[in-house]
């Protein structure tokens, strides 16, 4: 044992000792054994006031007994190996709970990435509708979207009419159109989704709906089953407006919060495409735009006919 272990040694209390021996398992040679009985057998040894002088607290005996020798260096050993082994007993089963958890996050997250292509339709689909993309002014291809009509025809009906530009509206009357044409995917987040529907200020503080420049919820029926899922952005409940976002991941935290109404049906690359060039803040690295978007009337004919 080293100098500076004797002093604390020397410190220890009757009753520290024994419940140091008491919860050591291993066995110990006769010797640690008369140690520790020399020990306990000691009443006075100055850690404590002295018969003759209770008001003071000796750190020294005054007697001129030979002070005890320090527990051998073999008792030490086994209290500092049981002491270890504990620890890493703790420390091993710790780590396997935390490998254990990682390795289920990241299941979760590469099951929920569906990077094989978006969702199947949740509901009936009732309307097509199209964005002709642009990505810093060059050409990228088209998105369809299926529309759940049946289930929420108010939030299709504003979505489709802003696809059309056929509705007029506008902050003071201005009788400006309404519609999605010209308008960018403003905010990109990978991993979670794209957003785009802010024809006013483009930058996701504007856009107004063909009811005036807010609407309610019409409900949440639907959820966001994976990505693919289109959804209405809002600012908290009943602020609907133009804005929508194409989800890229699943979000079941944005279910009863945003109204679910549609699903991409095709151009699903060209989403993913969109979705590397945003960022951990959201702001795209390219210009995106929507250069044309419209309802296709192949399914318009269709739905005419069923009725």
């Amino acid at each position: 044992m080293s100098s500076a272990c004797l002093p604390v040694c020397r410190y220890m209390s009757t009753s520290c000792l024994t419940n140091a021996r008491s919860s050591i398992s291993v066995t110990h040679n006769s010797s640690s054994r008369s140690i520790l009985r020399l020990r306990n057998s000691s009443t006075n040894h100055g850690l404590y006031s002295s018969p003759n002088n209770t008001g003071s607290r000796r750190l020294f005996s005054s007697s001129n007994k030979p002070e005890p020798s320090p527990p051998s260096s073999s008792f030490d050993f086994s209290r500092i190996a049981s002491f270890g082994l504990a620890g890493g007993v703790a420390f091993g089963v710790s780590y396997l709970f935390q490998k254990r958890a990682e390795s289920k996050e990241e299941d979760d997250s590469s099951s929920s990435s569906n990077s094989s292509g978006p969702v199947k339709p949740s509901a009936p689909i009732t309307k097509k509708a199209y964005f002709d993309i642009s990505i810093d002014g060059q050409n990228a291809g088209r998105i369809v979207m299926g529309l759940y009509g049946s289930v929420v025809p108010k939030t299709v009906k504003n979505f489709a009419k802003l696809c059309e530009g056929s509705e007029r509206g506008g902050f003071g009357g201005a009788g400006e159109v309404l519609s999605f044409e010209g308008s960018m995917f403003h905010r990109i987040i990978p991993g979670f989704m794209i957003q785009g529907g802010d024809f006013t200020h483009h930058n996701g503080m504007g856009g107004m709906s063909i009811y005036g420049e807010k609407f309610a919820d019409e409900n949440f029926d639907l959820a966001h089953t994976g990505a693919g899922v289109l959804s209405m952005a809002n600012a908290g409940p009943n602020t609907n407006g133009s804005q929508f976002f194409i989800c890229t991941a699943r979000t079941p935290h944005l279910n009863k919060r945003h109204v679910v109404f549609g699903v991409v049906l095709d151009g699903w690359s060209l989403v993913k495409r969109i979705e590397a060039l945003g960022s951990a803040s959201g702001r795209p690295r390219k210009k995106v735009t929507i250069l044309k978007a419209g309802i296709l009337q192949e399914q318009q004919e269709e739905q005419n006919s069923k009725n």
